[in-house]
């Protein structure tokens, strides 16, 4: 992403509905003037379970 330009407003652990159970994206930036919300998963997935 910041080969492109870089991010602004980085909020990391952004709780935007503003309560606990509510979207909790990992990460918000505002990037070439779009908001973005970003979640980030490492689990791998097979086939089977998809």
């Amino acid at each position: 992403m910041s080969m492109y330009s870089t991010p602004k407003q980085v909020i990391v652990e952004d709780k935007p509905t503003g309560r606990k159970g509510g979207i909790e994206p990992d990460l918000f930036c505002i990037f070439k003037g779009s908001p973005f919300w970003i979640e980030i998963q490492r689990n791998q997935y097979s086939e089977q379970k998809m």
